[in-house]
């Protein structure tokens, strides 16, 4: 599963996982971050304590977007590992958020789905889930102008998104499309 932010990839995934057996793979990069070095996976090693978060947050969409294809591009060599040490015995779906030209030649196009949400929910709630509060709280934490730094931040990721989403069309990947109309099971 690839797409945007706030689309459903990880309710799917953990419905795939819990319903139908299968082995769920995310992109962990906290733990991706340990077996790496700047050298090799400099964008894996963004951000850090180091950063002055106010420049960070506040980057241009582009750049921060930017980043955020270049981490995902970084974290398949460790998903591959994680895919590999599961064997072949239990079918395994993995959530993550990357252009599919990065990643079809180790997955058949057929077997990869793209979900998307629209940009304005991408911008009214990613910075709102319980797994990204974290990085909103560090924007009130260590910006001057949270508001602006969060607006920047949330139109990084739909930037990000509108990537994988021009890599799936150009790819003729399937795609599903979050609405209100679908519940969850109808999704699934």
């Amino acid at each position: 599963l690839t797409g945007s932010a706030c689309s459903g990839k990880t309710t799917i995934s953990k419905l795939l996982e819990k319903r139908l057996g299968f082995k769920r793979i995310d992109d962990d990069v906290l733990k991706y971050r340990a077996f790496s070095n700047k050298f090799e996976y400099p964008a894996l090693q963004m951000p850090n304590p180091e950063l002055n978060w106010e420049e960070w947050f506040n980057q241009s969409p582009e750049i921060m977007g930017q980043w955020m294809v270049d981490i995902a591009a970084e974290m398949i060599d460790f998903l591959l590992v994680d895919i590999l040490l599961e064997g072949k015995s239990t079918p395994i779906v993995v959530d993550f958020a990357v252009e599919v030209q990065r990643i079809t030649d180790y997955i058949p196009s057929e077997n990869i789905l793209g979900m998307f949400a629209t940009d304005d929910m991408i911008e009214a709630s990613y910075l709102y889930r319980d797994d990204h509060k974290h990085i909103l709280d560090r924007i009130m934490k260590s910006t001057l102008n949270p508001k602006s730094s969060a607006s920047k931040m949330s139109k990084s990721v739909v930037w990000f998104s509108k990537q994988i989403h021009t890599s799936c069309y150009e790819h003729q990947i399937k795609t599903l499309y979050r609405n209100q109309i679908l519940d969850v099971d109808s999704q699934l």
